[in-house]
């Protein structure tokens, strides 16, 4: 959770051998209930037998450019993004209703980034289980 006056960055990185396969998600409440969010920087970088598969990074907060428009997360309050390796990503999916907003992006033939911004947890989650239903968001995340 990114609170009112908080200060946060993280920096995952993953390495994999060959063949290795991993799910990692990160989810981040912006704020309190009615409270506007701290600052936060993201950053996961998932690499395979010393390929960048991704490094993908998020900023959040109030005086981030774009934080309160569509360019940014606008007024969505839970955000959502895994890198799932192992998989098969097919094509690229998207999905925008009722607030909240996601995307399936293959990034290798066998990995994905899913991104995916709503007004909570519940939403953010059932919009993930809609769009990709091969992440098995219900077992991973509960």
């Amino acid at each position: 959770m990114s609170v009112a006056g908080s200060l946060h960055r993280a920096t995952t990185t993953v390495h994999l051998a060959v063949g290795a396969t991993c799910v990692v998600v990160e989810e981040v409440a912006l704020g309190r209930h009615s409270e506007p969010s701290g600052r936060l920087d993201l950053r996961l970088r998932v690499e395979r037998a010393t390929r960048v598969l991704v490094d993908h990074g998020e900023m959040f907060g109030p005086d981030v450019p774009g934080a309160l428009s569509s360019v940014s997360v606008g007024a969505a309050r839970h955000a959502l993004s895994a890198v799932v390796v192992g998989a098969p990503a097919g094509e690229s999916r998207t999905c925008v209703e009722r607030g909240r907003a996601g995307a399936w992006l293959p990034v290798a033939a066998d990995a994905a980034v899913v991104l995916a911004v709503g007004a909570d947890r519940p939403a953010v989650r059932a919009l993930v289980a809609a769009l990709a239903p091969e992440l098995s968001i219900d077992d991973l995340l509960w």
